[in-house]
């Protein structure tokens, strides 16, 4: 069935390099044990603080989330009609930001940091199989990212931004809230030593140890699984670090401070 709504597509940052330093053993329990069970991982950290009425709006409304492992990439996907009412709307685009925050902040607890990036247009998904410009524009901009962690496209900011602004027509003050959750513009370092400023989008209050220390968590997530560390890795690694910095001054400036 064609759909139209939110898109997200990560990968693996390493994983042929698990396949290559692990016994077919150790890999199938990475699978089975931690990727399968990443969905329900995301829903429960997702559900913590939250009385049972507003959960259960919630779980309402992430039923129509589709979320499907194929190989060492996961495809995210939520239908999203324009039609609705505003709040509709930002209900339904916050939840699917709030979960792929957890699902990058999952991953990258469980040592298997990804990157990847979200869209927003018309796409097909049944079983394993789906077609679309938004999981190819994804796809494309996710490979290009040098470091762990995840950009909205340009269209996706531009639909981000317009219901952002239908909000604050209605209600600026109920608005305010939800804006923390839409991303920050990044200068973002890409491949081949290039830069372009991005929409990012803020996981580091699911990684679960509140960043306490940020280069060991990020070495440690970028090593587990018996990685090997290379150049190019400890670039990606530097790259990530930097940007979790920036995410933490973030939060002084909010007045967060876990999750």
């Amino acid at each position: 069935m064609i759909s139209q709504g939110l898109v997200g597509f990560f990968d693996i940052l390493g994983y042929q390099n698990i396949i290559d330093n692990n016994t077919i053993e150790e890999v199938s329990k990475i699978i089975t044990e931690v990727l399968f069970s990443l969905p329900g991982a995301v829903m429960a950290e997702m559900k913590k603080g939250h009385c049972e009425p507003v959960w259960d709006k919630m779980k309402m409304k992430l039923k129509n989330l589709e979320a499907t492992l194929i190989s060492d990439s996961i495809l995210v996907v939520l239908a999203l009609d324009l039609k609705k009412s505003v709040w509709e709307k930002l209900f339904s685009v916050s939840l699917f930001e709030r979960y792929i925050e957890g699902l990058m902040g999952a991953t990258f607890r469980e040592g298997l940091p990804v990157r990847g990036a979200i869209d927003f247009g018309d796409y097909f998904v049944e079983d394993r199989s789906f077609a679309g410009k938004p999981i190819i524009n994804c796809y494309r901009l996710g490979q290009s990212l040098d470091f762990s962690g995840g950009v909205m496209t340009k269209e996706c900011s531009a639909v981000m931004d317009s219901v952002l602004l239908a909000c604050r027509k209605e209600d600026a003050d109920a608005c305010e809230v939800w804006e923390g959750f839409m991303g920050y513009d990044y200068l973002c370092p890409l491949r081949d030593q290039k830069w372009e400023r991005h929409r990012v989008i803020d996981w580091s209050l699911w990684t679960g140890d509140e960043m306490k220390d940020v280069r060991g968590s990020v070495f440690k997530a970028f090593k587990d699984h018996n990685k090997d560390v290379g150049p190019d890795v400890i670039r990606k690694m530097e790259n990530t670090e930097m940007m979790l910095r920036f995410f933490k001054s973030k939060w002084k400036v909010s007045g967060v401070k876990g999750k």
